[in-house]
């Protein structure tokens, strides 16, 4: 191999590599503003019964995401929640079943 074919070869692996590390920054980056804790973790806290708007959204897809892993028996599966946006009797009984609290802070969010 001569000295050409080395550093054309080298620069396209560094060219591969680059490529590769620029689209795990845009999925890591895709992933934290998809997150379902994303509206949550700049939200008002505490969320608690008669809390409203895009922070209970949030929560409540995650604990619909919680809910589906969750066995009662028999294959018996909590029932999914409505999503929206409304922090009521339903949501506050799936916070109960998956963090063991009716009202959400971060520290809720962190232990989980």
């Amino acid at each position: 191999m001569t000295n050409d074919k080395k550093t054309t070869t080298l620069i396209i692996i560094a060219c591969v590599i680059a490529v590769a590390f620029i689209a795990f920054l845009l999925w890591k980056s895709y992933q934290v503003k998809t997150s379902p804790y994303r509206e949550v973790i700049l939200s008002d806290y505490p969320l608690q019964k008669g809390s409203k708007g895009d922070s209970v959204i949030a929560l409540q897809r995650q604990l619909n995401i919680e809910l589906s892993k969750i066995d009662l028996g028999d294959g018996v599966k909590p029932s999914q929640l409505n999503v929206d946006g409304i922090f009521g009797e339903k949501t506050k009984k799936a916070c109960l079943l998956v963090y063991g609290t009716d009202v959400i802070t971060p520290a809720v969010l962190e232990n989980d």
